[in-house]
């Protein structure tokens, strides 16, 4: 349980997470004006906005990690 509340700490505080979701509730906003949205609707848009940013935050981690890894190389002439 503990891990899961850091996750969504983490989550929480992405900065990029912070924009997607006020874009797109300032569009379902702006939309509704003119156009009303079932709330079915809205609740698809939330959870693939969600989906899509924990993606996004999964292939970053994974790039990190990729790009933190040094490989290590074996001189054939360093014997002990």
């Amino acid at each position: 349980m503990k891990n899961f509340f850091k996750n969504m700490l983490d989550y929480l505080k992405d900065w990029k997470n912070i924009v997607m979701h006020s874009l797109i509730g300032l569009a379902i906003l702006g939309i509704t004006v003119f156009l009303p949205i079932p709330l079915h609707a809205r609740i698809f848009f939330l959870v693939a906005v969600v989906a899509f940013n924990i993606l996004r935050m999964r292939m970053e981690k994974k790039a990190k990690m990729k790009k933190a890894e040094v490989p290590v190389e074996i001189d054939p002439s360093d014997k002990e």
